[in-house]
């Protein structure tokens, strides 16, 4: 009897186990792995926790460009940490903000910045008669303003594009040996990578002037724009709203943030959230 009654007790708790399991959205999220900074990483695994309850989350490692591609051709729902722009906007809905940086910035090595006028543009700086190499990823997106200006750089001028997977410490090493003059990259990346390869300040990249930069930049769920994609994103959403009250949300930030960089960041994320 006792052995009818422990079959009868699995199959009703199978049973209603699969229910629930029924009863949730598949949500399959794609990211590519950052190799420095893991904040985005942290927040994502609290916003996952508190829509455990309504979708049945499974996170895949792509490529950024594998996981555009297959949200294009309906596979998966969404993407993690993409930024938002115009052209992206058009194929998905996005978040609120996750997580939030200093906004991007052009460096280049000491030597080069001292034959750079002190104000100048990315346009003025692609066209200098120095004829600078300009490292970009392909898969990546440097926000509505840089895109723009890349997309129109007439063939001929000197861009080396990185195929492959998104690594910024591979451009930041390319920048070092001199393969590429300039790159577009955000100051807590680049101190990050500063001080993995123990570079002296002497002689680390230097932050040019320049116009046509936001001085925050951040980080986003984006999903497809169908009612599944809409409904994770609100509920991303809700749950971001918490999170953002919360003394671990701006620890999660801090933490990669280089002291020196701190103030800064706490007064433009302040203003951010404030007025957002």
């Amino acid at each position: 009897m006792a052995k009818y009654l422990t079959l009868i007790l699995f199959m009703t708790t199978s049973f209603v186990m699969s229910n629930a399991y029924a009863s949730k959205e598949l949500a399959m999220i794609y990211y590519n792995p950052t190799s420095g900074i893991q904040t985005e990483d942290l927040v994502y695994k609290r916003v996952k926790q508190d829509l455990k309850s309504d979708f049945l989350i499974r996170d895949e490692k792509v490529s950024i460009e594998r996981a555009t591609h297959n949200l294009l051709a309906k596979k998966g729902l969404c993407v993690r940490n993409l930024i938002k722009t115009h052209e992206r906007s058009k194929h998905y809905v996005f978040s609120e903000p996750m997580t939030y940086f200093l906004g991007l910035q052009v460096y280049t090595l000491p030597p080069v910045a001292s034959e750079i006028a002190s104000e100048i543009t990315l346009e003025g700086l692609i066209a200098h008669k120095r004829k600078l190499v300009l490292g970009v990823e392909n898969e990546r997106s440097y926000g509505d303003y840089v895109d723009q200006v890349l997309a129109n750089t007439p063939k001929g001028i000197s861009i080396y594009t990185k195929h492959g997977p998104e690594d910024e410490g591979q451009m930041h090493s390319m920048l070092m040996k001199g393969r590429v003059d300039i790159v577009v990259e955000y100051p807590a990346v680049m101190a990050f990578f500063n001080e993995q390869a123990n570079i002296s300040p002497q002689e680390q990249p230097v932050a040019l002037s320049m116009e046509g930069f936001p001085p925050l930049a951040s980080g986003r769920i984006a999903c497809r724009n169908t009612p599944s994609g809409r409904r994770f994103v609100e509920r991303v959403n809700q749950s971001l709203k918490v999170i953002k009250s919360t003394d671990a949300y701006m620890d999660w930030h801090l933490d990669y943030v280089p002291k020196s960089l701190q103030h800064d960041f706490l007064n433009k994320l302040s203003h951010e959230l404030v007025n957002s």
